[in-house]
């Protein structure tokens, strides 16, 4: 069955570990999205957390503590609300929040639990949502952690959540391009319009 673009907007989430190359995946995806569909408007939701740490308004990784985690959650909504395309990339998503704040053990049991209600409602709202597994060593850019069992661990939450609220979730493997290509067979978005 195929659905309209008109039935604006599609969301498409992309999620995985740090430094398994998202926002690149991102780039490259709005990029062939916007040069294939000039009639529509693509944007992408990204680079929250960078921008949060380094405007010095939060901690990150391990650091991070319960003001943190509200710090991007409203940051991160707020970005959501603010975003006016037809289809709209979301480089990371709450569920990346609920796997670093499992991961991180270090908020009480009932902020989880809101966060689970959250993330459950949040992703009604998605269409496509692909997960990009660890394939390349990590890169240093100064915020990222460079700790390969944190890379790890963040990577099973991840996995874990997808398991439970998002099951049809779609792997990409390979290099930029051979994600790329992967992401937009499965998007099957021609002339206007996404199956």
């Amino acid at each position: 069955m195929k659905t309209e673009l008109n039935r604006y907007p599609i969301r498409v989430a992309v999620s995985g570990s740090f430094s398994t190359g998202k926002s690149t995946f991102c780039a490259l995806l709005a990029e062939e999205l916007l040069r294939t569909h000039r009639m529509h408007q693509v944007s992408v939701i990204g680079n929250i957390s960078r921008d949060l740490i380094r405007s010095g308004r939060v901690h990150y990784d391990r650091e991070s503590s319960l003001e943190d985690y509200f710090i991007y959650i409203t940051e991160y909504i707020h970005r959501l609300r603010s975003i006016k395309a037809d289809i709209i990339i979301h480089d990371r998503t709450l569920m990346d929040t609920l796997a670093y704040v499992s991961a991180n053990e270090n908020v009480p049991p009932q902020f989880i639990e809101m966060l689970r209600e959250i993330v459950a409602w949040y992703l009604d709202g998605i269409k496509f949502y692909f997960y990009l597994p660890i394939e390349f060593p990590i890169i240093s850019d100064g915020i990222r952690n460079n700790d390969n069992n944190y890379h790890i661990a963040i990577d099973s939450e991840i996995r874990k959540n997808f398991r439970e609220f998002y099951p049809q979730f779609i792997e990409l493997r390979g290099s930029p391009s051979e994600r790329l290509y992967k992401a937009l067979n499965a998007l099957k978005i021609d002339n206007g319009m996404a199956k």
